[in-house]
């Protein structure tokens, strides 16, 4: 999958392909009470997802998924040819609402990634 962009994915294939996210990372946001990333069991759905694989090993993944308590985590996650244990880093933020995890939890390019019909230019 060289040069690809992944949009076609629900919450068991996330977790399938992308469950080393589960095990690390740094939590950021708003009051979170969180350390560290979810556990599986505690996701509820996969809302929107975009990863971008290169030519050998570097990534760059954003997801936005709803959790079962009623909030919602967003991760950020990328890495260069090296892989995610030597130069790549996994963002998890947590939210009460979609609007504060869209707004707060993710960069501008993740928000672009996810919903590009809202970055059309409308001129």
């Amino acid at each position: 999958m060289y040069g690809n962009t992944i949009i076609d994915m629900d919450l068991e294939g996330f977790i399938s392909r992308y469950g080393h996210l589960l095990s690390g990372g740094r939590a950021l946001g708003w009051n979170s009470g969180e350390e560290e990333a979810p556990e599986p069991s505690a996701l509820a759905s996969l809302e929107a997802f975009s990863a971008w694989k290169g030519s050998y090993a570097e990534e760059d993944v954003h997801a936005l998924l709803r959790l079962k308590d009623g909030r919602y985590a967003t991760v950020s996650a990328s890495c260069d040819s090296t892989g995610y244990d030597c130069l790549g880093h996994v963002d998890w933020y947590y939210a009460e609402t979609l609007e504060q995890a869209v707004m707060f939890g993710l960069t501008e390019n993740g928000r672009s990634l996810l919903f590009p019909e809202e970055n059309t230019d409308e001129s």
